[in-house]
């Protein structure tokens, strides 16, 4: 057996981690029989001189950032040795070029970002996930003065193959009180060819930032800026803009710029903008029968959406292979619901609709019934957080049985008892 290829070699356990768990100086005293290999002891070949291959294999290893050398070593020992010695601090732009082990950039990033796991790792590369975390602190921590287009681009070189999912959780405002424009994000998005979701906040989250009064608005130049970065996202196909008031105009400009770049796009979630009926004709403004063909998922949470603008968003949605719609926390009343049903029935593909919050009362019942008994695609129907009454929630534990397809109601905070809650879903458990 070759004498290089040892148990420490790769190591996947933390020496703290061994630490914490095991007694290192009781274990070392352990008596274990002759010719057999105490493996709790990390130190056992302590005493064995360094072999030549190790010994190049170090000076290898501290003149990488000189020399990258990894491709051309013979064996996989060899090279699990060099990633485990070599240096995370040398400059990604090299590293990059010649390591793409999942487990080493797993690595870099805990060594870098300790305590912050990411959200999700689930079928994803290391190298992506730290690559689009690098570019994350770079745009997050540049106020406007210092932004510089050719340093950006520097880094957009580096990090554009790898970048997929990006998430930008806060921008810093500008010093200038009077022209509270952010970093314009046009060049950024325009260089991200393989992104396929963008979630974004132009709000101010972080302490020690220049805080004033509408800093936490778009203006004029951010909305062009974004914009026309969007319509460069060829293979966008999640976009996430919450948290930031749009005046109607960027709506327009939003709605024209994914419909041309954004032809793939399936989730549109615009929540917590406060775009109001106003956001959403000029929204419908851009817009055509034809525009985002291949969208399955509209989330326009607490948007201070009324009666109007509903009624002309479900024209819009007639026909439309949604399959959620989520109009939560909007006070759509009544007199909103009403058309967003009659829409609902003439979507084919529509599996889950969200009325929670939406200022509901028993003026509507009867729609809902008569959509609760001929709907033949919804599986779940949020009515939570509205003002019914208790014979609501009885009224439709009596329909109930007709829906073959529904699998999941909510009716908390409806007025409805638990015992008729209880009933309702023992019932669509059978669906």
């Amino acid at each position: 057996m070759d004498s290089f290829v040892t148990a420490k070699i790769p190591c996947s356990v933390d020496i703290n981690v061994f630490k914490a768990y095991f007694d290192v100086e009781k274990l070392r005293s352990t008596s274990f029989p002759p010719n057999r290999l105490n493996a709790f002891d990390l130190w056992f070949d302590r005493n064995s001189p360094k072999t030549l291959r190790h010994l190049i294999l170090d000076k290898l290893a501290e003149q990488w950032d000189v020399s990258p050398i990894y491709e051309e070593l013979p064996s996989k020992a060899d090279k699990n040795y060099i990633l485990d010695k070599i240096n995370m601090n040398i400059p990604i732009n090299i590293l990059c070029c010649h390591i793409k082990e999942d487990f080493f950039w797993r690595k870099c990033y805990m060594y870098r970002w300790r305590g912050k796991y990411p959200a999700s790792t689930e079928n994803r590369k290391w190298i992506s996930i730290y690559m689009e975390k690098h570019l994350q602190d770079h745009l997050q921590n540049l106020s406007p003065q210092e932004y510089e287009e050719e340093s950006t681009q520097n880094i957009l070189d580096i990090v554009s193959p790898f970048v997929v999912d990006m998430v930008i959780d806060y921008l810093q405002p500008s010093i200038d009180i009077d022209h509270y424009d952010h970093i314009p994000l046009n060049q950024v998005l325009s260089n991200l060819p393989n992104l396929k979701t963008l979630r974004i906040t132009f709000s101010t989250k972080t302490a020690k930032t220049n805080f004033f009064l509408n800093c936490n608005k778009m203006s004029r130049n951010d909305i062009i800026s974004f914009s026309r970065g969007l319509r460069k996202c060829y293979e966008l196909e999640e976009l996430y803009l919450h948290s930031v008031p749009l005046e109607p105009f960027m709506l327009l400009y939003l709605a024209k710029s994914l419909d041309t770049g954004c032809t793939n796009i399936k989730k549109l979630t615009i929540a917590h903008c406060l775009i109001g009926d106003l956001g959403i004709y000029e929204f419908l403004n851009g817009c055509s029968k034809e525009s985002f063909p291949k969208l399955k998922i509209l989330d326009l949470t607490n948007n201070m959406i009324s009666p109007s603008g509903t009624y002309a968003l479900a024209k819009s949605l007639v026909g439309r292979s949604l399959m959620e719609l989520s109009l939560r926390l909007n006070p759509i009343e009544s007199g909103g619901t009403a058309p967003i049903i009659s829409a609902v029935q003439l979507m084919p593909n529509l599996e889950s609709l969200n009325l929670s919050g939406c200022s509901l009362n028993d003026d509507i019942v009867k729609m809902l019934l008569k959509m609760i008994i001929e709907n033949k695609t919804l599986t779940s129907l949020n009515l939570s957080n509205n003002d019914f009454t208790k014979d609501t929630g009885k009224n439709i534990y009596r329909v109930i049985g007709f829906n073959k397809t529904l699998k999941k109601i909510d009716l908390r905070n409806t007025g409805a008892t638990l015992d008729i809650k209880n009933r309702i879903d023992d019932i669509l458990s059978k669906n």
